[in-house]
């Protein structure tokens, strides 16, 4: 029988269809398949990947093990300037604490004093031998110890002292000494004092400590 007189050829030929779009849906599938079984193998996920994806700001790039890839290069950090100090604020130098004096020398027994102004405080602070009439038993010659005042805390009774100067010119001879306290009263600290003249210092340790010593002008010979 000839073909075109085949009454059931449309049938056959939708049978055909049929069997031929079966065929290429299995093979896509078994084609995808293969795909992502190759794709898996490329790229496997390790504990170590999943630990970096998981980081903030870590990037994990596909491809070889996180583990195997080589590590960047690390960038040279510039060490930060280390700040500078503060300048120290301008501190007010004190006066160096004077030497303490050498004693004057001595001449035999003699210790030797020049009388330079009569006054009070100010004339003392300005390293002065001062003359204070402050209403004691005598007048009150006095120094600091650094301006040469020392060498009354150095006399002895018995010893001769020659003043020069404010009126007291003479040759004295140490009578007796005895210890005040600054702010005492002249009048009350010298009291009793049988002396022409009265030396004044102060002690080396600063304690408000005073030295007095009284002078009686020597006999004329």
């Amino acid at each position: 029988m000839n073909a075109t007189d085949d009454p059931f050829r449309a049938v056959h030929r939708a049978h055909r269809r049929v069997v031929w779009a079966r065929t290429l849906g299995v093979a896509a599938i078994v084609a995808v398949g293969a795909g992502l079984v190759s794709l898996a193998d490329a790229a496997p996920v390790s504990s170590d990947t999943v630990a970096a994806a998981s980081t903030p700001g870590v990037l994990v790039a596909p491809g070889p093990h996180a583990s195997s890839a080589p590590a960047p290069a690390a960038v040279d950090e510039v060490p930060a300037l280390a700040p500078l100090p503060e300048a120290p604020a301008a501190a007010i130098a004190e006066p160096a604490a004077p030497l303490e004096p050498a004693a004057a020398p001595l001449d035999g027994d003699l210790w030797h004093t020049t009388i330079d102004t009569v006054g009070y405080q100010a004339e003392v602070d300005a390293c002065l031998w001062v003359r204070m009439n402050l209403g004691g038993a005598a007048p009150i010659v006095g120094a600091h110890n650094y301006c040469g005042g020392g060498i009354v805390l150095d006399m002895m009774i018995g010893e001769t002292v020659t003043l020069a100067g404010t009126d007291l010119e003479g040759t004295y001879v140490v009578t007796e000494a005895r210890d005040a306290r600054v702010g005492d009263s002249a009048r009350g600290a010298t009291a009793g004092m049988a002396a022409d003249v009265i030396l004044q210092t102060c002690y080396w340790d600063s304690d408000g400590r005073l030295r007095l010593v009284g002078l009686t002008l020597a006999a004329a010979s």
